[in-house]
């Protein structure tokens, strides 16, 4: 419960206080077992190939890296869910360098197709985003992910690299006259356990 809001001055109060409370119950050992097998947690960074924005007035758009945190389920030898915390910080021009903070959330469904050495995947799904710091723009908050990648196991590290196409709808109303680039290929390598 954020304590005071100096509404008359339009300013935020910087302390707070905040009372959380959490429910927590011990998973049975053989569920323990299970999913310990299937989830594998992993790191995954990057770039775009397309500016985030497009060149305006003769100022240069700009290509930002991507860092993400991507959880993993596996539901059967070849299939699985990942679920991916993507930071993406979007530069509306080269010259600007103002940024518009963004972090995606895409829900894809993998295949791999092959379950033993060196392992192709496909990956498809939604895309969901959230943005702050808007310096007067609206980016899009749905999309869709699709990839294809390779995995290898490397030690006791799976390392990934993976293409991806990310397609968002148009983004709201804003100040800042250009759109975000809707079409987007990136390039990711993950390592996960």
């Amino acid at each position: 419960m954020p304590l005071g809001y100096l509404g008359s001055e339009g300013k935020a109060n910087q302390n707070q206080l905040e009372v959380l409370l959490g429910v927590h119950r011990a998973l049975p050992s053989g569920m323990q077992s299970r999913l310990k097998q299937s989830l594998s947690l992993g790191v995954l960074g990057g770039f775009s190939f397309i500016n985030d924005y497009p060149d305006k007035g003769g100022e240069h758009g700009y290509r930002s890296k991507l860092v993400r945190l991507a959880f993993d389920y596996r539901l059967a030898p070849q299939w699985s869910v990942e679920v991916d915390a993507l930071y993406h910080p979007l530069i509306l021009s080269e010259r600007a360098q103002a940024t518009v903070i963004t972090w995606g959330f895409p829900v894809l469904a993998k295949y791999r197709m092959s379950t033993r050495g060196v392992r192709p995947f496909l990956e498809a799904g939604p895309s969901f985003r959230i943005a702050g710091n808007t310096n007067g723009t609206s980016p899009s908050h749905i999309g869709a992910t699709a990839g294809l990648g390779v995995e290898a196991q490397w030690h006791q590290w799976k390392m990934a690299p993976v293409l991806r196409f990310n397609y968002r709808t148009p983004d709201g109303p804003s100040f800042y006259s250009e759109q975000t680039t809707r079409n987007q290929l990136t390039l990711l390598i993950g390592f996960s356990r």
